[in-house]
C-alpha cells in the first residue's frame, strides 16, 4: 500500500529528521523535503504571523500545503503548542500533533502526545546575570532562545553562542529596560521537542500499521477517551481516563478497551475525598 511510494515532509525546521528514518523503515515509504517549502503564513512561535486555528487544524493544513506544493499524494506534518499544564501547578506542558494523509486511498491519520517533558519558559529580565541565569536552566545553547522587547517589534532568534546572546541583549538594552527572553520551540532549536516528535512518529506509524478489525483500513486507534476511573478509596469517578475508545475513521467500527495501567485512581484527585 506504501512501499516505494514519495511521501513529503511538511517542514522547514528539519523534522525530518525525526520522522523519516521511522516511517522509511517500518512502511518503506520514500520521505522526502521540499526544497523552497514555508510554513510560517499557518503561524509562528514568535507571533510575527498569529495562528488562527487549532494545533489539530493547523496541522491538516500543513501537511495538505506541503503536498500541494510538492505535487505528491503522500505527506505527514506536525504541529505543537506550548504553555502552563491545564492540571500541574508551575510545570509546563507541550501539545504536538502529526497527520499522516494519503489521498490514493483516503486516508487520514491523526496522533498526539501531552507532556511535560519540554523546556518551555519564558521571563522579563533587566540584567545579565539574569539571562544567563535563565539560558543555563534551559539548557542554552544546544537549546536555543529568544530575546526580544516587549511587544515583540524587535527580536533576535538563531543566537547560537553566548557572544551572540550578549551582543544582542545590550543592544535591545540601550532602548529598553525589561528585556523578554524565551525558549526557542522549533524544533532544530529544541533538542526536547525533536525527541518528541521522534516518539510521536513511532506511535503514528504503530496507528497506520494498526488495522480495522471489520473493514481492515490502517489507522484503527484511539480517538477519544472515557473519563470516571474510580477512586482508591471512595469508588466515586474521577476525571482520570477508565477507558479508551478505538474507532475507524473509515467503517466508523468501535472497541472499548479498559485501561490496564491502574484500576483505581488515586484519593489526592477525587473530589469527594479530596475537594
Amino acid at each position: 500500500m506504501f512501499r516505494n511510494r514519495p511521501m513529503v515532509v511538511g517542514t522547514m525546521h528539519r523534522k525530518e529528521q525525526a520522522i523519516s528514518p521511522i516511517f522509511q523503515e517500518e512502511l518503506q515509504v520514500l520521505p522526502f523535503v521540499p526544497v523552497g517549502f514555508q510554513t510560517d503564513f499557518l503561524g509562528t512561535f514568535t507571533d510575527e504571523v498569529t495562528r488562527l486555528q487549532t494545533a489539530k487544524e493547523t496541522v491538516k493544513d500543513k501537511c495538505l500545503a506541503a503536498m500541494q506544493f510538492s505535487n505528491c499524494e503522500m505527506g505527514v506534518a506536525t504541529e505543537a503548542s506550548f504553555g502552563p499544564h491545564p492540571e500541574v501547578f508551575y510545570a509546563a506542558a507541550h501539545e504536538e500533533w502529526m497527520v499522516f494523509v494519503d489521498v490514493k486511498h483516503g486516508l487520514e491519520i491523526y496522533e498526539r502526545v501531552f507532556t511535560t517533558n519540554t523546556n518551555y519558559a519564558h521571563q522579563e529580565i533587566s540584567d545579565w546575570i539574569d539571562l544567563e541565569k535563565f539560558a543555563n536552566k534551559v539548557g542554552f545553547p544546544v537549546h536555543g532562545i529568544i530575546i526580544s522587547n516587549s511587544d515583540k517589534s524587535v527580536f533576535y532568534k538563531d543566537i547560537t553562542t553566548w557572544k551572540q546572546l550578549q551582543i544582542a541583549f545590550e543592544e535591545l538594552k540601550k532602548s529598553v529596560f525589561l528585556v523578554c527572553v524565551e525558549t526557542d520551540m522549533r524544533a532544530h532549536r529544541n533538542p526536547t521537542r525533536m525527541s518528541v516528535i521522534r516518539q510521536l512518529a513511532e506511535k503514528l506509524v504503530e496507528k497506520i500499521k494498526s488495522k480495522c478489525p471489520n473493514c481492515n483500513t490502517p489507522g484503527f486507534g484511539v480517538t477519544s477517551t472515557i473519563f470516571g476511573l474510580p477512586c482508591e478509596w471512595c469508588g466515586a469517578p474521577t476525571n482520570s481516563i477508565a477507558t479508551y475508545v478505538k474507532e475507524c475513521t473509515s467503517c466508523g467500527f468501535k472497541e472499548h478497551e479498559t485501561r490496564k495501567d491502574k484500576t483505581t485512581e488515586s484519593a489526592e484527585f477525587c473530589y469527594q475525598c479530596n475537594p
